[in-house]
């Protein structure tokens, strides 16, 4: 087909694209939803087979195969206990081994996410699709190598030779040859150019480390759109305004390491990156404390709502990681809290998350948005910031 595909086409891929995207920002391994039919793994897994189960498992390829096959088809879950006691019976005592449980557990997922991903990439250069998107679920279990890759583009091209490479190289060089990385390497990544990253790791696509849950899907153009349409893209320097020397020198060092993460980022990657924060929960302990806090300042300063209980105040903050006119970017305090504010000037309130995809609280403003345009990065329309 080469770069271009027909429009009915391009159309049901879209469609796709979209719902696998919305799985990978907000479905945990465990949920149903992931329980469909991926006929791009399980031909990948069919024809390499061999290359997940290594010495613990290769007396079992059988069983394994089919045990990894219906969970990709969504006939059988691997951790069902059905399946468990079947392999353990064939097995015998050996399956007890602290050590081959837990490998079990280890090869299963491995295998389920690189059949995917790897299965994909080579149906998407058979498409003629050109680039792939990174998607990781975001939560408090999310490793800093899959935060750091979520929503960075990488050429299919590029992706499909990873995997032809992988497949050609022997088992027994495998390990070293497309290791996962460090933690000491992944902390260098920040601020890298998806480019640089990519001339640095040696495994572009996911599974990154044991029990990966991090997924590829179809990079399309993405936006940050606010409720009334319009399109945010770049990004404003605080006013610092009233403020004394060292107060505005601490203030421009916190908002500067704050947009360091997404200064060699593309448009689509960065906004992709805050999209991501649209799947956001509260824990209950934080939910029950702010509501307490806030629940009297909706009476007092927000316009045209009314918030009666912890219920319609949970609702409420979610519906704003959507329903937003304006977006902050900053840093809370220091280095390692990193937010994300959206505000809804209909009704004068804000939402804040961090990274993790926690919302970390809720409230009406008492003096207006001024204040933190005044001391946070804020999102805007190209045309605004002129």
């Amino acid at each position: 087909m080469g770069s271009e595909l027909p429009a009915d086409a391009e159309e049901i891929i879209k469609k796709w694209a979209d719902k696998s995207y919305t799985l990978g920002l907000g479905q945990k391994w465990e949920d149903d939803k992931w329980k469909v039919t991926d006929r791009e793994a399980i031909d990948f897994l069919k024809r390499h087979d061999q290359y997940f189960f290594g010495k613990q498992f290769e007396h079992y390829a059988p069983e394994m195969r089919e045990i990894i096959e219906n969970e990709l088809k969504g006939i059988a879950r691997a951790y069902d206990p059905k399946v468990i006691k079947s392999l353990k019976n064939k097995m015998g005592s050996e399956f007890e081994h602290p050590y081959i449980k837990d490998y079990y557990d280890l090869v299963v997922r491995n295998a389920v996410n690189k059949s995917r991903n790897f299965g994909r990439t080579l149906s998407y250069e058979r498409l003629g699709i050109a680039e792939l998107e990174i998607v990781a679920i975001l939560d408090d279990k999310t490793s800093d190598i899959c935060r750091e890759m979520n929503g960075r583009r990488i050429s299919t091209s590029f992706a499909a030779e990873h995997v032809r490479e992988t497949l050609d190289t022997p088992m027994d060089e495998l390990k070293e040859r497309f290791a996962w990385p460090t933690k000491s390497e992944v902390s260098k990544y920040a601020g890298m150019s998806t480019d640089d990253i990519l001339k640095n790791i040696k495994v572009p696509l996911p599974p990154y480390h044991a029990r990966c849950r991090t997924t590829t899907v179809i990079s399309m153009d993405t936006k940050i759109v606010t409720n009334s349409g319009v399109s945010l893209n770049t990004k404003e320097e605080p006013d610092y305004k009233y403020m004394s020397k060292a107060e505005k020198a601490k203030l421009k060092e916190l908002n500067s390491n704050r947009w360091e993460e997404y200064k060699n980022l593309s448009i689509n990657e960065w906004s992709s990156k805050i999209n991501g924060l649209s799947a956001s929960l509260w824990s209950e302990e934080n939910l029950d404390f702010h509501w307490e806090k806030h629940k009297k300042d909706f009476d007092k300063y927000a316009k045209g709502i009314k918030i009666s209980s912890k219920e319609e105040y949970e609702k409420f903050s979610k519906k704003l990681l959507t329903d937003f006119n304006r977006c902050f970017v900053y840093n809370y305090k220091d280095e390692s809290n990193r937010r994300v504010m959206f505000y809804n000037s209909k009704n004068n309130c804000v939402v804040a998350v961090d990274v993790y995809n926690n919302i970390k609280t809720c409230y009406p403003l008492e003096d207006g948005i001024k204040q933190y345009k005044n001391i946070y990065m804020e999102l805007v329309h190209g045309k605004e910031s002129n």
